[in-house]
């Protein structure tokens, strides 16, 4: 049994319908990505997930304690619900965000036919840089640019300065957050070493997305260095840099249209055999277990 004070990472909701995450205590903490709704003031769902506040409850954490929020990119997914979360009558947090992103969120908020009660106006904005560290909450957070299509060519050029892995460190524990890429960089691979904790995108099978009711261009896109990670491609990062230090994987961003359980239990099958890593699932809807370290 942990008492409050054990430091815990656990996975919200992931997949495309709304990604959020909580790292810290019971006590105090914060999330990474806010494409969950916040509560009954928000006036949009997200395909059955759960409220923040109802999956901070849940847990059994203290929304009070929140003492920040941590944006990777700026599909709807991840940011969706930013502004509900940083200002309302519960709780009043920073957005750390890095300048990129927040801008192409702007364009796309202000873009004509968008629903400004969706896209609100991101309040109390903290930058960071890519490969620069900043302080939350006393953890150390690392960002780095990792590709992926976060509508970079529409406002800025530069994949990898928009969006991002998250590096977390706290004494001799380290949590990396590698989600929505399409490759995993030399850098990613070098600065995750070590992980106590990956949380990482395990996208599609292969066979699945391509014998799939996907158009082309979007496979395609999926596929792309600017795209997901399949199975295969995650178990190979494992193995090839984690596979005798991390402790436990949290499996993330898993496609419900090109991907299932029996493919990824087929993928981590050598691993879980030969190793003593845990592996978890974050299932639409449904929170993973919360992975001490």
């Amino acid at each position: 049994m942990k008492v409050k004070d054990s430091m815990f990472f656990v996975s919200l909701a992931s997949g495309s319908s709304g990604n959020c995450s909580y790292i810290g205590t019971e006590e105090s903490g914060f999330l990474v990505d806010a494409g969950i709704p916040y509560g009954k003031r928000s006036t949009s769902g997200s395909n059955g997930s759960k409220t923040l506040r109802q999956s901070l409850a849940e847990n059994n954490i203290d929304i009070k304690g929140l003492k920040g929020l941590i944006i990777s990119h700026c599909h709807s997914d991840h940011i969706r619900f930013a502004a509900d979360y940083c200002s309302n009558d519960d709780i009043n947090i920073p957005v750390y965000i890095c300048e990129n992103t927040h801008r192409i969120y702007e364009a796309v908020r202000n873009k004509s036919g968008n629903n400004k009660r969706e896209y609100k106006e991101i309040i109390n904005t903290v930058y960071f840089e890519s490969e620069r560290e900043f302080k939350l909450d006393n953890f150390s957070i690392f960002p780095v640019g990792v590709s992926h299509d976060s509508y970079m060519h529409r406002v800025c050029s530069g994949a990898e300065n928009t969006a991002f892995a998250f590096i977390i460190k706290k004494d001799d524990a380290m949590v990396s957050i590698i989600t929505d890429l399409g490759e995993i960089s030399e850098k990613v691979s070098r600065y995750s070493a070590n992980s106590r904790i990956l949380h990482l995108e395990f996208n599609y099978d292969p066979e699945m997305l391509l014998g799939g009711k996907y158009p082309v261009y979007l496979k395609k896109r999926i596929r792309s260095r600017f795209g997901h990670l399949s199975n295969q491609d995650a178990v190979r990062f494992i193995m090839d840099y984690h596979l005798h230090t991390v402790e436990s994987v949290s499996i993330a961003h898993v496609s419900r249209e090109n991907n299932s359980d029996e493919s990824i239990n087929k993928s981590i099958e050598p691993i879980a055999k030969s190793s003593r890593i845990r592996f978890f699932k974050t299932y639409h809807g449904h929170y993973s277990d919360k992975i001490y370290f």
